[in-house]
């Protein structure tokens, strides 16, 4: 789908531009730096001024999750030459409290994150059920992990019987 799309340029210089991206695609792009940039981007229909007269319209811009809103960036054209399609937001829904995230096929997961991956949304694709398969390679993991654990713990155990019986038989010598 075709879709006009307003950027702004150094020196605050707007152009439209057409692309090929849809309403409700999160992007993925190269930004032209990483303070204040997080690298995925929203399509979003915002009030602009427009003309001497400054008559409010709205335009079509793509803009840097990393506020989230407010300050946001908006992205230039160098900066959308690089985008491409992470998802579309409207294929999918907000994950709900008692649902597992991990409980679900990665095709059908998606995330939008804000502040360098710090605020994280997690998305369910609509009509997704818990995945069989990925509960189980999931369960795998977590007993490989815990055996991993115990081993660690069992070695640190370990050393630390060493550790007192080398210590009770200081304080034998020294006090027999």
């Amino acid at each position: 789908m075709t879709m006009t799309i307003t950027t702004i340029n150094a020196g605050q210089s707007r152009r439209r531009i057409p692309v090929e991206f849809g309403d409700g695609d999160v992007l993925d792009y190269e930004p032209d730096r990483f303070h204040c940039r997080e690298g995925i981007a929203v399509i979003e229909n915002l009030p602009s001024r427009e003309g001497v007269e400054g008559r409010m319209t709205r335009e079509n811009f793509v803009v840097d999750t990393f506020w989230g809103s407010g300050d946001d960036h908006i992205l230039s054209e160098d900066e959308l030459a690089t985008a491409t399609v992470r998802f579309n937001i409207h294929d999918f829904r907000k994950i709900e409290p008692d649902e597992r995230f991990a409980d679900f096929s990665k095709d059908d997961r998606a995330t939008l994150t804000r502040q360098h991956g710090n605020i994280v949304s997690r998305y369910i694709r609509i009509g997704a059920v818990p995945d069989l398969a990925t509960m189980l390679e999931n369960a795998l993991r977590e007993v490989v992990e815990r055996e991993a654990d115990m081993e660690h713990a069992a070695s640190r155990l370990e050393s630390a019987r060493r550790q007192a019986i080398d210590l009770l038989k200081q304080q034998r010598k020294q006090h027999p």
